[in-house]
């Protein structure tokens, strides 16, 4: 074991620290050579160097691109003040035990083989406590575009700081877009919440051979801290490949707002998460398999969640597959599995549960809303092949104790009215009365018993974590690239996904026969879970400058946002890694800027000398252009305009909702009725068109357009496409506070830009925002059955009646012919069931059906394919 801790430093260094090496002077890496090893202890004292890693970063201001921080093994590496890469990748390596000097091993007196000696592990990254009692909530902060990501390998990143406390919400800040992160071999440790948080999107993610421990909050006031990552706009790729998870109280995963493009969690060992597996459950390819899940959704769902008035489902479920919201695309073309999965609850929690009055309900793999969607598209979302065998795990937090532990939170957050904190979930033998204590190896062991489940993978592997598996380990990475395969062509041959979506607003096509329609009244944006505003703005000369924010918390106090100047966050608060807004009434500290109000409008100051630590200066603005964004933390939050004001206090530019960029948070006017995106849309009159631009990068492709819009009487219409007509369309009466999606005629055409125009022979139609979903190299992707198995072009099409579709069977089969629309939502099943060898006709009337795409599929034994549908009014 060895101990981190400030305390009788002397006596500890002899017992348990490696000896020091010689002081190295902070500035000391080589501007020609990529690795730089960096020493925790410079005075050879045995005592960490304070700021001794975030220094040598700072003052490396001649580092080559491909700059490595090598780590010393058994280092304890001190922060005070977060570490910082604004526009370079920040890459910190820990030595592993092979690569150790004898002097950072624990070794007997005069011992020259490193054999013979006991290891530390690995490097250990922990903020500690400054003078003044304060402590910075971040460690890291990274900022970049394309150029601002990490790599991280074989350090331990401890979440609580030197005092053993762990009430800080997010270590690791990230606000870089379009960036790679790699976490390979680290361990994240203890925190309230959880250690990885994204703010923005693009980037591209890779956790492997990492352990995630202990994230549940030290003083639970509520079901939802303890995570492994928060993505808050999505990502491009997330991949989990052989990481161990265990007590986090909620979700191991959270994307929300926007989806993953593409998620990979393979061969992952969790055991004791309280919630669903992923919040936002929106991703377009998700793969997850071969995993071992012990006591997932432990909490369960007390009565006041499932008797909410809002519940579609009277069970949540342990896997979810969340609608994907049409700005990012078409349920058509999403490819999920969910295959080969242990997830084994014991059977002394369910006991509990029905103990309690009321009773607490167990959580199945999935809901009845999740086999729906599944059910709408079986060939491309697969849930099969999941057991719920219980998998004797050798050494892990599902003792006796944390049982009685997991028990009382449950009880606690069930019973209304029960004081806070909460009962607290820990297990670490060998811990537990110093905190500060680092057991090396770790004590858990997460090897199993249970023979079957060492077979059971989809590539013949044992499910989980691989790691406590070494030869199967190596096996598995011999064939990476097939095994991935495997799991993919479960959900089929993966869809041709729109290489780019174009979204337009009024302002962005070309308006005859209509005009731009600004809403008026006070409007607003609302916070949740995700996304993000922004304003562009400019500032007349070099000085100090400061914002006045328009806010309202409602109801919720605190509460704690982003809020970045030129990509780099404000902070007023030490107890906080964002700014933070509060009210004088807020019981759980001080409030630094006090609001008058937390249920109302009040405006909160923005000011220099209210900022603290590092970003006192990022107020300080040179003449020109400058951003303002803001980003959820905790979200929950309405925000309207914002004034940029100089050191006298006049404003210098207003920033108010319509001239903001937004994602993923809700557009609010104060007027009843319709609010669009951008707070204006296109109102066409009779004979109006509006017109976008659409480019094709390479080759032939096609375009569906899809259209949000409003018409209180309904409206008539017709799509052209470089000036010729594309099909009729009918817009259904649409008179809610909301814009109603319509899918227009999917048009083949060759690369280049092309035109897109609607008309309205009615008018009356109001057009919020269209979408193109643009297909490179051809039409949406199908797949073909094999010879003698036909499905022919529906007749006609388009169509403004009944449709006939003929197909052939090869030889007499079960069959099933049924028709979607563009959001991959079955309208009917023409049918279902066995039919003799030959040719087949079936009719479908459209009678019922707007106008637009449809996809009609038809599955047999053998293979599935799919055509399209014009339905024209």
């Amino acid at each position: 074991m060895r101990l981190s801790t400030l305390l009788s430093l002397a006596a500890l260094a002899v017992l348990v620290w490696p000896q020091s090496a010689a002081a190295q002077d902070p500035t000391a890496c080589s501007p020609t050579v990529a690795e730089c090893l960096v020493d925790w202890d410079l005075n050879g004292d045995f005592v960490p160097e304070n700021n001794a890693l975030r220094n040598t970063i700072a003052n490396d201001t001649d580092r080559p691109a491909d700059r490595v921080y090598v780590l010393r093994r058994g280092g304890l590496y001190y922060i005070e003040d977060r570490i910082a890469n604004a526009d370079f990748d920040l890459r910190l390596v820990g030595q592993t035990r092979d690569e150790a000097a004898i002097e950072d091993l624990d070794c007997p007196p005069g011992e020259t083989n490193p054999d013979n000696c006991d290891d530390f592990g690995p490097a250990v990254i922990q903020r500690v406590t400054r003078e003044d009692g304060s402590i910075d909530g971040v460690m890291i902060e990274s900022n970049g575009d394309g150029n601002g990501g990490q790599v991280l390998k074989n350090v331990w990143l401890q979440g609580q700081g030197d005092a053993g406390v762990t009430a800080n919400y997010e270590p690791i800040v990230i606000n870089s877009t379009n960036s790679r992160f790699e976490y390979d071999g680290v361990i994240f440790d203890r925190n309230d919440w959880h250690h990885l948080g994204f703010k923005a999107g693009g980037n591209d993610i890779y956790v492997r051979n990492s352990l995630f421990r202990n994230l549940s909050d030290a003083n639970p006031t509520q079901r939802y801290g303890g995570r492994a990552i928060r993505l808050e706009a999505g990502a491009d790729t997330v991949v989990f490949e052989n990481n161990s998870f265990f007590n986090l109280t909620s979700f191991p995963f959270q994307s929300e707002a926007a989806p993953v493009e593409y998620f990979v969690f393979n061969h992952n060992t969790l055991v004791n998460f309280g919630l669903t597996f992923a919040a936002g459950n929106i991703w377009k390819r998700a793969y997850i398999a071969n995993n071992v899940m012990v006591n997932p959704f432990w909490q369960g769902e007390s009565a006041d969640q499932y008797n909410a008035p809002d519940r579609a489902d009277g069970f949540t479920g342990v896997f979810q597959i969340g609608a994907l919201p049409g700005r990012f695309g078409l349920e058509q073309d999403r490819r999920i599995v969910f295959s080969n999965n242990n997830l084994y609850r014991q059977p002394t929690l369910e006991t509990f549960y029905g103990s309690l009055d009321p009773i607490v309900r167990a959580q199945p793999i999935i809901s009845d809303t999740t086999q729906g969607f599944v059910d709408a598209d079986p060939e491309h979302r697969i849930v099969a092949n999941n057991t719920q065998l219980m998998p004797g795990l050798t050494n892990a937090p599902t003792d006796a104790a944390t049982l009685a532990q997991m028990t009382a939170f449950i009880e606690d957050a069930a019973t209304p009215g029960t004081p806070t904190p909460w009962a607290v979930v820990y297990w670490d033998p060998g811990r537990i009365d110093n905190p500060l204590a680092i057991n090396w190896p770790v004590p858990e062991d997460f090897t199993y018993s249970n023979s079957t489940l060492r077979t059971a993978g989809t590539d013949g592997l044992p499910l989980g974590d691989l790691n406590w598996y070494p030869d199967a380990k190596a096996s598995y990475l011999a064939n990476r690239e097939a095994n991935i395969a495997t799991i993919e062509n479960l959900a089929g041959e993966p869809a041709a996904l729109p290489t780019s979506q174009v979204v337009a607003q009024g302002e962005g096509a070309t308006i005859s026969g209509g005009s731009v329609v600004a809403v008026e009244g006070f409007t607003s944006f609302f916070i949740e879970s995700g996304g993000f505003i922004e304003w562009a703005f400019d500032v007349p000369a070099d000085g100090t400058y400061g914002l006045d924010i328009l806010t309202d918390l409602r109801g919720s106090d605190p509460r704690g946002e982003n809020v970045l100047i030129d990509g780099e966050g404000l902070r007023n608060y030490t107890g906080g890694g964002e700014y933070f807004f509060c009210t004088a009434a807020w019981t759980g500290g001080t409030c630094p800027q006090p609001l008058d109000t937390a249920d109302g409008w009040d405006t909160q100051e923005v000011r220099s000398e209210y900022l603290i630590e590092d970003t006192v200066g990022r107020l300080d603005l040179t003449a020109g252009a400058h951003t303002l964004r803001i980003t959820p933390s905790w979200g929950y939050q309405a925000f309207s305009t914002v004034n940029v004001v100089d050191a006298s206090g006049a404003t210098v530019d207003e920033l108010t909702p319509p001239e903001a960029v937004s994602e993923g948070v809700r557009e609010e006017c104060e007027a009843e009725g319709f609010c669009p995106q951008g707070f204006q849309y296109a109102a066409l009159d009779a004979g109006g068109s509006i017109t976008w631009t659409v480019t094709l990068q390479d080759g032939e492709g096609s375009i569906l357009p899809r259209f949000l819009y409003q018409a209180p009487a309904g409206a008539t219409g017709e799509v052209f496409v470089n000036g010729a007509s594309a099909g009729m369309i009918t817009f259904p009466v649409a008179d809610g506070d909301a814009a109603v999606e319509l899918a227009g005629p999917q048009v083949t055409t060759g690369p280049g830009t092309h035109t897109v125009t609607l008309t309205t022979s009615s008018g009356g139609l109001n057009i919020d925002y269209a979408i193109f979903n643009v297909y490179e190299g051809g039409d949406i992707a199908t797949e073909a059955l094999p010879e003698g198995w036909t499905l022919g072009n529906a007749f006609p099409n388009p169509t403004a009646g009944t449709a006939t579709i003929r197909f052939g069977l090869a030889e007499a089969a079960d069959v099933r012919l049924d028709v979607f629309d563009v959001l991959g939502r079955r309208v009917t099943t023409l049918a279902d069931g066995p039919m003799t060898a030959g040719t087949h006709t079936a009719r479908l009337d459209t009678g019922a059906l707007a106008s637009g795409t449809y996809v009609y599929r038809l599955t047999t034994p053998v293979s599935a394919e799919t055509r399209r549908l014009t339905v024209i009014r």
